[in-house]
């Protein structure tokens, strides 16, 4: 079980940086993009409608594809006040049921957003701005983001378990 476990592992990390890479990517390039649009329309030489609307979809981008390697870099996934204020045998403890719960709670958002993607792939669904793209391409990157997230805390949890029961 360890071997399925670290190969997991190593390909979450590779997931993860890849996400974080097309995010970052997004990240730079949009606000130019951003930009250059206030100035066309200031000067009323351009009207890209395109540009709010993928601005919302940026954004999607940037949160989705950047969860799980914040949660590998313990930067803001979780709340940890609590925690690191008890002492250590207690931290272990709290550390697995938080993980644990945030592993089923993850899984259970990661199967609701596949029926969201299911929905809008069968229904159709577009965008009710002009360019009425179709959008289940949009909540296929919650679906990713999701699973890859769910993974990461089932990794979590299972480290925490091995170190507690390594402990008793």
């Amino acid at each position: 079980m360890t071997k399925l476990f670290e190969y997991i592992d190593i390909v979450l990390l590779k997931l993860s940086k890849l996400l974080i890479n097309i995010a970052s990517i997004c990240l730079l390039i949009w606000p130019f993009i951003v930009v250059l649009y206030v100035i066309l329309r200031y000067f009323n030489i351009a009207n890209w409608l395109f540009v709010e609307e993928f601005t919302e979809y940026s954004l999607v981008i940037f949160t989705y594809f950047s969860l799980a390697f914040a949660l590998r870099e313990d930067a803001h996934i979780r709340i940890d006040t609590i925690v690191m204020h008890t002492p250590e045998n207690i931290q272990k403890v709290l550390n697995l049921i938080i993980n644990a719960i945030s592993f089923i709670i993850c899984g259970f958002l990661f199967a609701k957003s596949l029926t969201w993607l299911k929905d809008g792939y069968i229904m159709g669904s577009r965008s009710h701005y002009p360019s009425s793209i179709i959008l289940w391409p949009i909540y296929l990157i919650v679906s990713i983001g999701m699973i890859v997230l769910t993974l990461e805390f089932l990794i979590k949890t299972y480290r925490n378990a091995r170190d507690f029961s390594s402990k008793l």
